[in-house]
This record gives C-alpha cells, structure tokens and sequence, in this order.
C-alpha cells in the first residue's frame, strides 16, 4: 500500500512538472492551446454531423439508442405498476 501511494505521488509530481515547464514558456504554451482548440473543434464536427441523421447500418449506434430507449419504458412501466400495487394493497 506504501508503495502505490508512493507511486501515485511521484506520478502527480511529474505531471505538474511537466505542466508547468510547458505553459510557463509563452509559445509552448499558445502551441498547446492551439493543438487542444484543433481537437475539440474536429471532435464537434463529429459529433454535429451524426446528431439528428443516425445512419440505419450503424448497428452499435442504433442498439445503443434502442437500448435507451427501451430503458425508459421500463422505468416508467415500473413506476406505473408499483403505484398500481400501492392503490390495492
């Protein structure tokens, strides 16, 4: 146990290390952000052109909505049959 705090500590450690020897330099630090604002911006593009259109041959996509879909259902059928079990007993 020692040992794994000990590790997790020195991993922490070297993260903020690193950290802050890249942003405390001005160019490092705009590459960075320049890199992270790429990411995110291609990650919304993903995600917008899904959003609305799901494709019928996407079956890990279409299992995934039925499955929430079916979710819901289940859990508004149970709501309506514990207040049905409460009113006749």
């Amino acid at each position: 146990m020692v040992g794994k705090g000990i590790m997790i500590t020195a991993v922490a450690v070297g993260a903020v290390g690193t950290a802050i020897y890249t942003f405390s330099d001005r160019t490092k630090r705009e590459k960075v952000m320049n890199k992270v604002r790429k990411k995110r911006s291609s990650n919304q593009i993903k995600i917008d052109k899904n959003v609305g259109h799901p494709d019928p041959y996407d079956v890990k996509d279409n299992t995934m909505v039925s499955e929430g879909a079916l979710y819901a259902i289940q859990r508004y059928n149970e709501e309506v049959q514990q207040k049905d079990e409460n009113k006749t007993t």
